[in-house]
């Protein structure tokens, strides 16, 4: 077997093994969800029944809950609970999607610039598999723990597009519009954690080093 066939080879065993890791995180946490309502979920219960009742406002939406602010959470929860009966299933397949985004994300960003047939590239499925396989099991179980996976996916595709709005010969209206993007993600994990706010200096440092453009600077 020559080196490309062994290369080969290995990418395709990696892409198995990720991809069996991620399959049994999804079968694992759709097995065993828990729907009903557990620890901070009752504050959401309280929550919707001011929606019921007519009293739901805008500050409801955006109030803190202890230190966080989980308007992003809020939303699936709503959606949820007005469109699925409050079964938690809804805001389970967006969290195993924010989590299914998150890992491509992570791969996007470290295999930047490293080319395929290098020995050194690992495929997408085994970043999928090792972001699903490692997270928290509360974090796959619970509705409310949605938050976790907002953030985390948000605040990396915020840095994905500034560091795409900062690439070098990219046209004025291009880096801007990227940026605008990178805005509306960083925008979100803020809104998704109380940890988000970190986001923001890292974003400044990454713009920084960058040498980003003024107009990407004002979007910031």
């Amino acid at each position: 077997m020559n080196s490309v066939a062994a290369r080969r080879l290995t990418q395709l065993l990696l892409c198995a093994l990720g991809l069996a890791a991620l399959l049994y995180s999804w079968g694992y946490a759709w097995r065993y969800f828990s729907s009903p309502a557990w620890f901070d979920m009752w504050y959401w219960v309280a929550d919707f029944q001011k929606w019921v009742e007519g009293h739901y406002t805008f500050h409801d939406l955006i109030k803190p809950h202890v230190q966080h602010r989980i308007v992003t959470t809020r939303l699936l929860l709503l959606i949820d609970s007005v469109y699925f009966g409050m079964t938690g299933y809804f805001v389970e397949g967006c969290n195993l999607a924010a989590l299914l985004v998150l890992g491509a994300l992570l791969a996007r960003l470290a295999m930047c610039g490293v080319p395929r047939r290098s020995p050194w590239y690992v495929p997408v499925p085994v970043w999928a598999g090792f972001i699903a396989g490692t997270c928290q099991i509360e974090n796959l179980m619970l509705a409310f723990q949605v938050q976790f996976a907002l953030a985390c996916c948000c605040a990396v595709g915020a840095c994905w597009m500034y560091a795409r709005a900062c690439a070098p010969g990219l046209a004025a209206r291009g880096g801007v519009a990227r940026a605008a993007g990178g805005a509306a993600a960083m925008l979100a994990a803020v809104l998704s954690m109380g940890s988000g706010v970190l986001l923001v200096p890292a974003v400044a440092a990454l713009l920084w080093l960058r040498r980003a453009p003024r107009g990407v600077w004002v979007v910031f």
